[in-house]
């Protein structure tokens, strides 16, 4: 009678220990669908891997320069101001295994990066801005992420997005406009971290996205980690390529937006 009597209390005693510690095991965070929109970093500088002379050239109706000495297209990122540089629509998720490695599907939303300063030219000084193309629809791209570990609900990521873009140019006195077509790559790697579901709610529309419908948003946030025992910003370089300067690459620097760190941190 004493040992049944035992083992009633024993059974009891480890029910109620799971009772109070399984809530405290960590568990991944599924991550949701929607748009997901990234700011513009302020670490290094961002610059497309376009030569200058080359944009004269087609801008002004010169003869094709063959100048690669400096192919950089300077964005502006002074961290003056907010920048929203590009939207992805996360439109799928697929866990791998046993769930610490998920390859999303994505679409590139929207894209912008303004010139740092006007385009000086033999025929004008040209403002200028790169965005997404919305008459092409982007093709769908994967994303694929590490957990740290598989209850984590923060790794890195990586991955390629292409999308058809192209820069608009208004020269600054006549206001003439004049637009040149690119084909763009975006090799993303980086820290992800996500923020509880019910944490994130409403929607936007980025520029330049095709969709006229509102996506949700989703709860993954890319480029951002813990920082100082808290989540944080972490502004990261990423490669960029094109079709029509496959001679150079450039570099666009991304971070987490400040409401997306908000959402990480419950605030």
């Amino acid at each position: 009678m004493n040992t049944m009597n035992t083992n009633r209390r024993t059974a009891t005693l480890l029910a109620l220990i799971s009772a109070l510690v399984l809530p405290l095991v960590a568990h991944a965070q599924a991550i949701d669908p929607g748009l997901l929109e990234i700011d513009l970093g302020t670490s290094h500088q961002t610059f497309l891997g376009i030569s200058p002379s080359s944009l004269e050239s087609e801008l002004c109706g010169l003869p094709p320069d063959s100048d690669t000495k400096d192919p950089k297209l300077l964005a502006s990122n002074d961290g003056s101001h907010r920048q929203n540089a590009l939207a992805l629509a996360v439109t799928a998720v697929h866990p791998i295994g046993d769930g610490s490695t998920l390859e999303l599907e994505v679409t590139t939303a929207g894209f912008q990066l303004v010139g740092s300063a006007p385009l000086a030219t033999v025929c004008g000084s040209w403002t200028h801005r790169v965005i997404l193309d919305p008459r092409v629809v982007p093709e769908s791209r994967t994303l694929t992420l590490h957990r740290n570990s598989p209850n984590d609900n923060l790794g890195v990521f990586s991955g390629t997005v292409e999308f058809a873009a192209k820069i608009e140019f208004t020269e600054e006195e006549t206001l003439e406009v004049q637009e040149i077509p690119l084909s763009l790559s975006l090799d993303l790697q980086g820290p992800w971290a996500a923020a509880p579901s019910s944490s994130r709610g409403g929607g936007g529309n980025p520029r330049g996205r095709q969709a006229v419908v509102t996506l949700p948003e989703t709860n993954l946030v890319l480029f951002a980690g813990p920082v100082n025992g808290e989540f944080g910003a972490l502004s990261t370089p990423n490669v960029q390529r094109s079709v029509e300067y496959q001679s150079a690459q450039g570099q666009v620097v991304l971070q987490a937006n400040p409401a997306s760190i908000a959402a990480l941190n419950g605030w």
